[in-house]
């Protein structure tokens, strides 16, 4: 398969043990059903080099593990290392051409009331406990928070647009008002329902507890 057919998912940029697994990090976090995906491409000799899925999930945001067949020790797993992961194109999932999601802020211009034109959005953080959105200008770059105040800024001009934030969300009554009364059509949570016990298991009874509650709050906004 050639490039012009596929799309870079990502690179393999760490190791996993000893027995030939490797982490690929996916660079746009793109979504997948992961238990369709039966091989990988990655490059060799600028050839893209069909590599079969033994076993494969994602463990962190950006991240994939991945268990190769014919890969069994680390030896083997390090002459891939640093390589370019490719998928072909006719497997990228299908959105709603109207949903803003990050990945389709980054370019967006930037303008301030005050002083017009600040720059594009060039990066956006969902690793921190609040997102931050990175603007670009002449070579300089500067942060500030994704909070609903922005999301107004967006449905203003474009009411018809749906936005889905995933930094900065709490389970809680006034963070989740403060979020569908900007205008919301979603939100998403991770760690901040993944409560754990002093020894680090998940509570899965405050888990569930905790989702419950935040589905009863968000049914009650609507």
């Amino acid at each position: 398969m050639q490039k012009k057919d596929c799309f870079l998912f990502g690179t393999v940029f760490k190791l996993h043990g000893y027995k030939g697994d490797v982490n690929i990090y996916n660079d746009n976090d793109i979504p997948f059903d992961f238990s369709k995906l039966t091989y990988f491409l990655i490059e060799q000799n600028n050839e893209l080099v069909p590599y079969f899925i033994e076993q494969v999930r994602a463990t962190k945001p950006n991240v994939v593990l991945v268990k190769f067949e014919d890969i069994e020790n680390e030896a083997l797993a390090k002459k891939i290392l640093k390589r370019k992961v490719y998928l072909p194109k006719e497997l990228i999932p299908k959105t709603d051409e109207l949903e803003i999601t990050e990945k389709k802020l980054i370019g967006y211009t930037v303008l301030d009331i005050n002083h017009g034109e600040l720059g594009k959005i060039s990066y956006i953080n969902s690793q921190t406990s609040q997102q931050l959105i990175y603007v670009e200008k002449d070579g300089k770059e500067f942060c500030f928070p994704m909070h609903e105040q922005f999301v107004k800024g967006i449905k203003g001009p474009q009411p018809w647009t749906s936005i889905m934030p995933t930094g900065g969300v709490s389970p809680t009554r006034e963070n989740l008002e403060a979020w569908f009364g900007a205008g919301v059509t979603c939100v998403g949570m991770g760690s901040k329902l993944m409560a754990k016990h002093a020894d680090g298991s998940f509570d899965y009874d405050k888990i569930e507890s905790q989702t419950k509650n935040a589905l009863d709050i968000i049914q009650s906004l609507k």
